[in-house]
């Protein structure tokens, strides 16, 4: 027995986020997930990370969406957060994964450089969609049915950091993920 909470969760797969800063998606009617291809395939010094938000590219095509359900949900679900995979899974949407890997051992500057990129979009990102859900008067709650009456809340996860070394971890992962846990 229990309670339900009614929430409808919006589910687009871990490469989003990427999305949100130019990776191409790919999705299948039959598999509930997205997979992304990378756009960088060059020297991570020269790549420099941002929000895109153009007309029609993801990040307004999902902003529209959180309005719409928003609309249609009033009195009668949540809507739930996005699964954010920022930094590191997010950085694997735009470059190849094995490629990060290198980064990390070759140039962790330019890589410690565009993480932060990333992170200065997390607010953003995070507040337009609060706003759009009416998150706000409303409650919040993450892909892990966790919810909030008021405050901010998303899982806040990497799954990148398995291929990190304790100390890579360190540099490249716990600053991002406790930046994003002191916001909300």
């Amino acid at each position: 027995g229990g309670e339900a909470m009614p929430w409808l969760e919006i589910t687009l797969g871990p490469d989003v986020y990427g999305a949100f800063l130019g990776a191409q998606l790919e999705a299948r009617r039959d598999n509930p997930t997205t997979w992304s291809h990378p756009v960088w395939k060059g020297d991570i010094a020269d790549f420099h990370a941002e929000l895109d938000r153009s007309l029609g590219g993801a990040f307004d095509t999902v902003r529209k969406v959180y309005r719409k359900l928003a609309d249609w949900s009033e009195d009668k679900c949540l809507i739930g957060m996005l699964d954010y995979h920022t930094h590191l899974d997010a950085l694997c949407a735009l470059r190849d994964p094995m490629d990060v890997c290198t980064d990390v051992l070759d140039d962790p500057d330019s890589l410690t450089r565009v993480l932060d990129e990333i992170a200065a979009t997390y607010v953003p990102v995070f507040e337009a969609l609060y706003e759009d859900g009416r998150m706000a008067q409303r409650g919040s709650m993450g892909w892990a049915p966790t919810y909030l009456e008021k405050g901010r809340f998303a899982v806040v996860s990497c799954d990148y950091s398995c291929m990190l070394s304790p100390e890579q971890g360190r540099k490249f992962f716990l600053p991002y993920v406790r930046q994003e846990v002191e916001y909300l």
